[in-house]
C-alpha cells in the first residue's frame, strides 16, 4: 500500500464506491496528490493524535468524473 502519511494510505483517501460500481476514473493528478499529502499531514494526522483513535475517511478525493456523475444513490444503499 502506498502511504500518504503515517496512518493514511493512497487507497484509503482515493477509494470511491460510486467510481467502482460505475467504472469511473478516480485517480488524482500530481496537484491533487500533493493536496492529499498536505491534508493528511496537516489536518488528519493531528486530528487523529488529538482523538487518540483512528479516523475513517469516506471521501478524501473525488475526480471531476465522479463528482459530476448522475449515479443514483438511495437511502438504503448508504444506510
Amino acid at each position: 500500500m502506498k502511504e500518504i502519511s503515517e496512518h493514511f494510505t493512497y487507497e484509503e483517501l482515493t477509494y470511491s464506491r460510486i467510481a467502482v460500481e460505475n467504472a469511473l476514473g478516480n485517480v488524482p493528478g500530481e496537484t491533487e496528490l500533493k493536496a492529499l499529502k498536505v491534508l493528511a499531514t496537516n489536518t488528519l494526522e493531528p486530528l487523529r493524535e488529538v482523538l487518540g483513535a483512528p479516523i475513517a475517511v469516506t471521501s478524501g478525493f473525488r475526480s471531476p468524473e465522479v463528482n459530476t456523475s448522475r449515479c443514483p444513490v438511495s437511502v438504503e444503499s448508504i444506510a
